[in-house]
């Protein structure tokens, strides 16, 4: 646009570089900020900051709403599994397989009740032959647990950083898919 309207006066010299920059985006024609002091410019900067606040506020009274709810799930879940500790950090194992070959593991993570993506992995099968769902969880639990003691390890010692440990942290509950069996 071709002017900008702000609550506040900037530092002179941040506004001239912001109204340079903002310039050139648009190929030289001109961007003025402005600081109204009265009048309709003016009650639109308040109208603005009043929608902000409360746009914030809904936020953060969902984001509290969602952490209770998540809370409640969570003492829930430790009451029926009769958990001594609430499950802070749950992670989930499953094997697929691909017409009963290129079998497949895979690990979900949910921490304080909320996924986490991020530290999902898959593994790849290496020492079991054909569709044998058992096996294959043994193998994938074996390895990440293997691993993040290793990391642990390495924590404990200062040969690694925490960012570099993703399997350091174990879980409160594991829950293994693996059938009737």
């Amino acid at each position: 646009p071709p002017t900008i309207l702000l609550p506040q006066k900037l530092p002179a010299e941040e506004g001239t570089l912001i109204e340079q920059w903002l310039t050139q985006k648009r190929d030289g024609r001109r961007v003025k900020l402005l600081i109204p002091q009265r009048g309709g410019k003016h009650q639109l900067i308040e109208l603005a900051t009043r929608n902000a606040l409360l746009t914030l506020q809904e936020h953060a009274q969902a984001e509290e709403n969602r952490q209770q709810r998540n809370q409640v799930l969570l003492h829930g879940l430790q009451q029926q599994l009769g958990l001594p500790e609430l499950p802070y950090r749950i992670e989930g194992y499953d094997i697929s397989n691909f017409q009963g070959s290129e079998s497949v593991g895979s690990l979900v993570v949910m921490e304080n009740g909320e996924p986490c993506p991020s530290e999902y992995r898959h593994f790849r099968i290496k020492t079991v032959e054909g569709p044998n769902d058992f096996a294959s969880l043994q193998e994938v639990v074996r390895r990440r647990f293997r691993r993040g003691l290793a990391e642990q390890a390495g924590l404990a010692a200062g040969a690694m950083e925490d960012e570099q440990a993703r399997f350091a942290k174990f879980p409160d509950l594991l829950i293994v898919d693996g059938g009737k069996g």
